[in-house]
């Protein structure tokens, strides 16, 4: 096999360059599909294109069960890149800096790996190259077009690459690995006067402003000490000359929680929170909730076998298990949510360097990791098939 994924490993790398050259953002991947498809048009690998022409669902194999998942998400972020490679974004105010560019190539080198051994598969691998991760959760669109049946798919796998560890490494959480997310904005409404006379109106920068710092309490003393939430106010707009005091502020922020228990509760407690406070100021507020992602939640048993697959390819003295999950969010959650699935981190970072996080202008990640992905998600599908 890794014989085969070196001969493979050129094109594969000419491609990851050619994606991050020409970077999509979420809702517009139409270009990024054009240049999979061709890519699965040259080995006579199947696919349906998907949800307006951003999304590729693809397979390899007899077309029956047993069925198993494998997912990249192939959307870019908003950002102007600054990372010094010679291959960077030629689409200004759009980059590849969250390695997404990484996750497509990784899996279009499984199709192309298994097309050449499809008559020995015993079963069906689909591919799933899903848009909009960075924004509305392309991959719940992608089930609610049906890509999980016909054939029923029974187990998923899915990675992200991570610059906190370098090329070579890898790291597994069971269990609970990332949060659920909501966002909110709470519109608050005083009255406006002359700022000479505050007492004429009702100051909705001192209301918001407290129910800023209220709102700091539901994390700390709504919350048991052993569940996590996070309550973040990202943004407060108000005003509009330093001598009026306004009648209008608004606070726009983000929830994270762990269980769905925990995101029920933080989203009662904001609510009774901002609306006390805003009363308590003889003002008013009204909470508009964006429900987001659900929690990611691996199962044991998919995370074992993938997990026993990077070890027989990394040495088992470069796999973590990680132990505590993250409040970052991943829409990876609804394949988890809908099949039991195995979501893992890759090592991208460059040895012996500082390596700028994702989300990051001067991201930039070390190929060398491709085929290490290649091989670890290859030999754990084929291990998923037989079981």
């Amino acid at each position: 096999m890794r014989e085969e994924i070196q001969k493979l490993l050129p094109e594969i790398i000419a491609f990851r360059r050619d994606v991050h050259r020409h970077p999509s953002q979420s809702g517009s991947e139409q270009e990024t599909v054009v240049r999979i498809t061709k890519q699965l048009d040259r080995y006579g690998i199947k696919y349906d294109v998907l949800l307006d022409g951003t999304a590729v669902c693809a397979q390899v194999g007899t077309g029956s069960e047993p069925c198993i998942g494998v997912r990249a998400d192939i959307d870019a972020l908003p950002i102007t890149e600054d990372s010094g490679v010679d291959f960077a974004s030629e689409n200004k105010g759009c980059m590849h800096a969250c390695g997404h560019d990484m996750h497509t190539s990784i899996v279009l080198g499984i199709a192309i790996l298994l097309k050449q051994h499809e008559n020995e598969l015993g079963g069906t691998v689909k591919f799933f190259f899903q848009p909009a991760e960075e924004t509305t959760g392309g991959a719940d669109r992608m089930i609610k077009a049906g890509v999980l049946e016909n054939p029923y798919v029974k187990q998923i796998v899915g990675l992200h690459v991570e610059p906190e560890y370098t090329a070579g490494e890898a790291g597994f959480k069971y269990g609970q690995m990332m949060a659920a997310s909501d966002e909110f904005t709470l519109h608050v409404r005083g009255k406006g006067c002359h700022g000479a006379h505050p007492d004429a109106g009702v100051d909705s920068i001192v209301l918001a402003s407290q129910i800023v710092t209220a709102l700091q309490s539901i994390s700390s003393r709504n919350l048991a000490p052993y569940e996590a939430g996070v309550v973040t106010v990202g943004k407060f707009t108000a005003g509009s000359a330093g001598n009026i005091i306004p009648a209008e502020a608004e606070l726009v922020g983000i929830l994270r929680s762990l269980s769905e228990e925990t995101r029920m509760k933080l989203r009662e407690r904001v609510k009774f929170v901002a609306k006390g406070v805003a009363q308590a100021y003889g003002g008013e507020a009204d909470l508009e909730l964006r429900p987001s992602y659900t929690a990611l939640t691996n199962d044991d048993e998919v995370v074992k076998t993938v997990h026993e697959a990077a070890k027989e390819v990394l040495g088992a003295g470069n796999v973590t298990q990680e132990k505590t999950p993250s409040l970052g969010t991943e829409d990876f959650a609804y394949f988890a949510q809908a099949r039991p699935s195995c979501f893992w981190h890759l090592g991208c970072g460059y040895k012996g360097v500082y390596n700028a996080p994702i989300h990051n202008a001067k991201f930039k990640a070390d190929e060398s990791c491709i085929p290490l992905g290649i091989e670890i998600q290859t030999k754990a599908i084929l291990k998923l098939l037989k079981d």
